[in-house]
């Protein structure tokens, strides 16, 4: 059975159709980032670019940024003592200090502290360690170089009105090599656009087989196929699907990217909430120590590149595998091809509702999953990681167990 579904779909226009829309999305998506990234270089060079160079002249590859951006370079050397100066003072710093990183990013803010701009909470030391790091790895920075703010600092902040707009540029960051593309696809919800095509593709679950009544399932009567068969390898094939459109569309994407600007390094840090010891600083004040632990105990820790890959990998086998489980529940109660197909397509949008510990959907935002940064929207402590893992298998299950058990009248006395 497993055998002719997928024999059915592999000549399949549909399929190669499929394939090649999400590559145009990805490379559409890539394409775009590399031009804003381009265009605020352009816009900012002259005063905002000076000090993010000099911090990327720590890591490894700074002759290419220096060859598209040619202009900042002189800047970039009349910095460099600067960034030389505050550079050694981190380093003799004996706990995670409050390192007036302001004084790297931008000659306007300069003498503005960082708390000024609602960077509070472990946001800085999280950056000056992350700057370490890839320093210490030989790793090229990301161009340009961002603080890793938090969705909740995000919401809070609240600067003088006169660098607001400085806020969104010292956050946003533009992935321009391949794994740091796929890394910012699970981080925006990019996969949904997958599962959506895929399943106006393919969505169509078991409502062929009901759909004309009981004549396709005497069919499948016949030739001894029983509703529990029919099931099973349809999930699987709505499983096996997506998995080999996704693998091939971004197998596709690598090789274009590696071509375009390079794959990037795996071992790239990713921030990660765990359960940590507070946030020191050198700094005599109570309210800024309060401040920088507002999430306390968690904190935000580093991990590579590869790590959460393979954690937002898992995470989207088990949503595939939920995914197929509610195709065939929608299509077992519609009946209707088309129906079943815009309804399952459709769905996936519920992902992207506010993150709220009572909203179920919440625990399917891959990236606040695999970063454990759910945890704080939970207020609890724990790594959620597996148990939201392990849920999502068991839901997938659970729904088609029901499927199973909920065999149309005319299957009823088929041997299984």
């Amino acid at each position: 059975m497993f055998l002719l579904e997928w024999l059915q779909h592999k000549h399949s226009t549909i399929l190669f159709t499929v394939i090649g829309l999400l590559l145009v999305g990805a490379i559409g998506y890539y394409e775009y980032s590399l031009y804003q990234q381009t265009q605020v270089a352009d816009e900012t060079a002259a005063e905002w670019y000076p000090g993010m160079l000099a911090l990327v002249k720590k890591t490894r590859d700074k002759k290419a940024l220096y060859k598209k951006f040619p202009d900042v370079l002189l800047a970039v050397k009349e910095q460099h003592a600067l960034a030389t100066h505050n550079a050694a003072a981190e380093q003799k710093a004996v706990t995670p200090s409050f390192v007036d990183f302001t004084h790297y990013f931008s000659p306007i803010i300069r003498g503005q502290h960082a708390e000024q701009l609602g960077f509070v909470a472990g946001e800085v030391q999280a950056t000056r360690h992350e700057l370490m790091y890839l320093q210490k790895n030989h790793i090229t920075a990301m161009f340009p170089i961002a603080f890793l703010a938090n969705p909740k600092t995000a919401e809070s902040v609240n600067p003088p009105l006169a660098l607001a707009p400085i806020i969104p540029i010292m956050t946003t960051s533009y992935y321009e090599n391949g794994w740091y593309q796929v890394w910012d696809w699970f981080r925006t919800g990019g996969i949904i656009f997958g599962l959506i095509t895929i399943n106006l593709a393919f969505g169509t679950g078991v409502a062929e087989e009901l759909q004309n009544g009981a004549q396709r399932l005497r069919f499948l009567r016949l030739h001894q196929v029983n509703w529990w068969r029919l099931v099973t390898t349809r999930w699987l094939s709505l499983i096996a699907i997506p998995i080999v459109s996704l693998v091939a569309a971004t197998g596709l994407f690598l090789g274009y990217s590696l071509m375009r600007t390079g794959l990037g390094d795996l071992r790239y840090p990713v921030q990660h909430w765990i359960t940590g010891p507070p946030w020191d600083t050198l700094f005599n004040d109570v309210r800024l120590r309060e401040a920088m632990n507002y999430f306390a105990p968690l904190r935000i820790e580093l991990m590579p590149l590869s790590q959460y890959l393979l954690l937002a990998g898992a995470l989207l086998l088990a949503i595939i595998c939920l995914n197929a489980a509610i195709i065939l529940l929608v299509s077992r109660i519609v009946k209707q091809p088309l129906v079943t197909q815009v309804l399952s397509a459709l769905w996936p949008f519920l992902i992207f509702l506010p993150i709220n510990a009572h909203n179920p959907f919440s625990y399917l935002n891959i990236d606040t999953s695999a970063t454990n940064y759910i945890a704080t929207v939970v207020d609890t402590t724990q790594t959620l990681y597996w148990p939201i893992l392990g849920s999502i298998f068991l839901a997938a299950l659970l729904i088609l167990g029901v499927v199973i058990l909920w065999r149309p009248a005319v299957a009823k006395g088929v041997r299984k």
